[in-house]
């Protein structure tokens, strides 16, 4: 697996970049809808692509995210479980070090290894099930693949550690400074500087205000 560049200990983004209300209180309101993923890379470092965007994503799209990973930001991919996942592989590893990795949503945990089996180890796979997290037994079975799981800022953030990428998905709303310490402290704990570790503000849309909060305190940490 290709390596991405390592000049955050913590990369810290939204998920999605397309958000209507951003329009005039973060993007400028002249600024065409597809220069807004280059704006956003320039003070973001990492992105979300949701799974009804990158399932459907064309070749245009895909020259978009290209730009923008020039810039230096990565993108997380996440995976629709029914549609093909060696074809949505295929298509996030054209990027090559512009994809930080994969994050596949698990509903039903029997399909799962089969689901790790189709996907590899050439690109990065986290699963996320949700806030209710995972079995005792299919967390074990992750750790020893090597593979993590979501954290969503509740409870223990054990998912962080396995594998080559950590991912946590927490809302913005409610996120005063303590909490965003936890969550950053959280990260940066599983950070040997061999892995990537992603904090991604989920909510629709995320508050710019409070991802600017968590860059600037991370500094400070």
């Amino acid at each position: 697996m290709k390596t991405s560049q390592r000049d955050y200990p913590l990369r810290i983004g939204a998920a999605g970049w397309d958000h209507p209300a951003w329009t005039g209180m973060f993007y400028p309101d002249d600024l065409p809808a597809d220069w807004r993923l280059v704006y956003y890379a320039n003070e973001f470092p990492v992105v979300l692509v949701p799974a009804a965007v990158f399932a459907t994503a064309d070749r245009a799209a895909l020259e978009d995210w290209r730009e923008a990973a020039e810039t230096g930001m990565r993108l997380l991919f996440e995976l629709d479980p029914a549609r093909s996942l060696d074809a949505q592989r295929a298509r996030a590893a054209e990027l090559e070090t512009g994809c930080l990795g994969l994050i596949l949503p698990v509903s039903d945990p029997a399909h799962l290894v089969a689901q790790l089996d189709c996907l590899g180890d050439a690109v990065a796979v986290v699963a996320d099930f949700g806030a209710a997290g995972a079995a005792e037994p299919v967390r074990e079975m992750l750790s020893q693949r090597g593979v993590g799981w979501c954290w969503h800022g509740e409870g223990p953030a054990d998912g962080l550690a396995p594998g080559p990428l950590g991912v946590m998905r927490v809302p913005s709303r409610g996120a005063d400074p303590r909490r965003l310490r936890g969550w950053l402290e959280a990260g940066l704990a599983v950070q040997d500087g061999q892995r990537d570790v992603v904090l991604i503000f989920d909510d629709d849309p995320p508050d710019v205000d409070i991802l600017r909060q968590a860059q600037t305190l991370l500094e400070l940490l």
